[in-house]
């Protein structure tokens, strides 16, 4: 299949991406019906079932897009969406205001996602909830050294 897809997706000039059964394609332009039937027969030939609740058609010029929990705009800019951050901001705020030491395995989850923003943030110019999060970890970050 993925190779079909990437053929089709050269002939169109269209960028096809895939995480695991998630499935991307992207173009400067709109991407056509009879390119979008195409992409959906190899698909169904291939036995893959299409979820069309997740299926998003997107133009970044008038709004972003999230793809695989990653939110994208025209201009190239991406970031986190706020459902992460704010469950970020509410593991960290369990974890502070807690007297039990958590257990490690939460420790690695919120190092893991903390890694993951700080990779797609410009520390330069965080709004405000994105400042409230950096300084939750630092003080999670203070709390954890001390046990």
């Amino acid at each position: 299949m993925d190779r079909e897809l990437r053929k089709l997706a050269e002939k169109y000039a269209l960028v096809y991406t895939r995480y695991l059964d998630d499935l991307t394609f992207s173009s400067n332009v709109p991407i056509g019906s009879k390119k979008r039937q195409a992409i959906r027969k190899i698909i169904s030939k291939a036995k893959f079932k299409i979820n069309h609740k997740k299926v998003v058609r997107a133009d970044l010029s008038k709004r972003h897009a999230v793809i695989n929990g990653v939110c994208i705009e025209g201009s190239g800019r991406y970031f986190l969406p706020r459902f992460v951050l704010k469950e970020l901001q509410a593991m960290l705020h369990e974890v502070l205001s807690s007297d039990n030491y958590y257990l490690s395995f939460v420790h690695e989850i919120i190092a893991g996602k903390m890694g993951l923003f700080k990779s797609m943030t410009n520390v330069g110019s965080l709004n405000a909830t994105e400042k409230r999060v950096m300084g939750m970890y630092a003080r999670f970050k203070i709390q954890s050294g001390k046990k």
